[in-house]
């Protein structure tokens, strides 16, 4: 991606999947994951904070069912 592009609900999604695969103890443990969040980056392509701000609008209210936010004029 590039530059500041909104994900989309289904990308968000994405990043969540691919980071509780990332976290269980058997993915860690077979692939030695110390850094979950940068690892997840790094295979997606985005950037460190992206994971870090989509993981910390699913952990609010435990919900993988991400809105289009919308711009109110």
């Amino acid at each position: 991606m590039s530059g500041r592009e909104e994900l989309s609900a289904g990308m968000k999604r994405f990043v969540v999947r691919c980071y509780q695969f990332m976290d269980c103890k058997e993915a860690r443990t077979a692939f030695d994951i110390h850094r979950t969040r940068a690892l997840v980056a790094k295979c997606l392509g985005i950037g460190h904070c992206t994971v870090t701000t989509v993981m910390q609008e699913y952990n609010s209210d435990n919900s993988a069912k991400f809105e289009v936010s919308q711009n109110q004029d």
